[in-house]
């Protein structure tokens, strides 16, 4: 592989000097989620992962586990702007996965729940999902999944 590389006029991985980036994490984060990015284009099946904007399915996800959940919420746990958390929440309203509902308790707030056709829609991006996982996870052993997502938990919490 070394020899294709040379062939190609490029140093092997293990040759090429990153200077400052070698233990650089936001650049690691950076280039992880960039290989994560390109190893899930295998599976886009075309018309139904494309018919909503990225982040939707966890949105689904995130709703369906805390009913009732409030836009600004859902917000800060993903690190978005409350415009762009508006704007994913009309597209999954406008194709009938999600319902914001005014809440009972404070008429100023609203409140958003996973619609029947939302469930469906979920349980079959679950099933993806585990493949995706499974694909980007296939290097680690259980133990290290398990700390790198105590990592990047750890690290979103300081940066919250």
């Amino acid at each position: 592989m070394a020899d294709a590389a040379a062939a190609r006029g490029a140093l092997p991985p293990d040759e090429f000097d990153e200077g400052m980036l070698a233990d650089h994490i936001g650049f690691r984060v950076h280039i992880a989620r960039r290989a994560i990015q390109r190893a899930m284009r295998e599976f886009d099946d075309g018309a139904q992962l494309k018919a909503l904007p990225s982040g939707s399915i966890s949105i689904l996800e995130l709703v369906a586990r805390n009913p009732g959940l409030a836009p600004q919420d859902l917000a800060q746990v993903l690190f978005l702007d409350r415009p762009k958390v508006t704007l994913l929440i009309r597209h999954l309203s406008d194709a009938g996965l999600i319902d914001r509902r005014v809440s009972p308790e404070d008429g100023r707030k609203a409140e958003l729940r996973v619609t029947e056709a939302g469930m469906a829609r979920l349980e079959a991006s679950r099933t993806l999902s585990a493949l995706q996982e499974q694909k980007i996870a296939q290097g680690l052993s259980a133990a290290e999944r398990a700390q790198l997502a105590r990592l990047l938990r750890k690290l979103q919490e300081t940066l919250r």
